[in-house]
């Protein structure tokens, strides 16, 4: 707080702020005396409220490293519920496929025994089974059938989901 300076010359009453800066000159003692305790109640009422403005400001960038923070963890956790949210549609897209589909994929990934095909299948894939190898893709009726195949599986594409599609071999 300034200190005030209050003197008395010639019946005129002068008021100085610290700097010695004129405030006033009254005539009247009562006045004067008045004038400094409303200067001194000013600048005291002034120092807090600097003081709450500095407080208010920290508590401002507190607020606002809060709320950036509650934002970016806000951003993090609809992220993270969209992800789940994908994942619980997928596994429920995969349920509704239900067994039929499922018993379906495993007949046709099975690899069948010779005697099993039929022409009317057309080309399939061919395995050895005792031998890791890569299938032969044909069939027993084509000129260049190798002829030691003991294994088939039919061609599929792979869209069991969707009824009417896929290699129509294979839903047969």
């Amino acid at each position: 707080m300034s200190k005030w300076t209050y003197m008395n010359n010639d019946g005129k009453h002068i008021i100085n702020n610290e700097r010695g800066v004129l405030i006033a000159m009254v005539c009247d003692e009562d006045i004067a005396i008045d004038i400094v305790h409303r200067h001194r109640e000013n600048e005291r009422l002034h120092d807090e409220n600097q003081s709450l403005r500095r407080s208010l400001t920290r508590e401002a960038v507190k607020d606002a490293n809060y709320n950036a923070e509650i934002a970016r963890l806000r951003k993090e956790l609809e992220e993270a519920q969209m992800e789940l949210n994908l994942t619980q549609s997928e596994v429920q897209s995969v349920e509704r496929l239900g067994l039929k589909y499922q018993s379906r994929i495993k007949e046709l990934s099975t690899p069948r025994p010779l005697e099993e095909w039929h022409e009317d299948y057309g080309d399939v894939l061919w395995w050895e089974l005792h031998v890791a190898e890569p299938p032969y893709c044909g069939n027993p009726l084509c000129s260049d059938w190798p002829g030691y195949h003991t294994h088939w599986t039919p061609i599929v594409t792979p869209n069991f989901g969707q009824e009417g599609e896929g290699n129509q071999d294979a839903n047969s």
